[in-house]
């Protein structure tokens, strides 16, 4: 069984307008199908394989020191726990702008899975 999450009216609620995803996997992607449908913004996705995907025509897919604009929130879609942590701590010291493993996010919205 499988629960939908929706992470809009959490975003909304950290007053978030545009993001950028870290990872091209499946759970970012998915997070990027459903930002589509919203009035949130996904500015580019961050991928260290980048050069192997396609321009899928909407959202563009760069390494990680290729970053240059700033977004409101860096969402990271690693599938480790701890290693989607580090990478967040690192978009923000090296980065200056907020970011959070998706796993940090899910704990937070868990009132919304319920």
């Amino acid at each position: 069984y499988r629960k939908n999450i929706c992470i809009v009216p959490y975003l909304k609620m950290q007053k978030v307008s545009s993001v950028a995803i870290y990872g091209y996997g499946r759970i970012g992607r998915l997070i990027a199908e459903e930002l589509e449908e919203s009035d949130i913004e996904v500015k580019y996705m961050i991928d260290q394989n980048a050069e192997r995907f396609k321009y899928n025509g909407k959202i563009p897919i760069m390494k990680y020191d290729d970053i240059c604009e700033k977004v409101d929130m860096v969402l990271v879609t690693a599938a480790i726990e701890e290693e989607s942590k580090q990478i967040a701590q690192k978009v923000r010291d090296e980065k200056g702008m907020d970011a959070l493993s998706f796993h940090d996010v899910l704990v937070e919205m868990k009132w919304y899975l319920e």
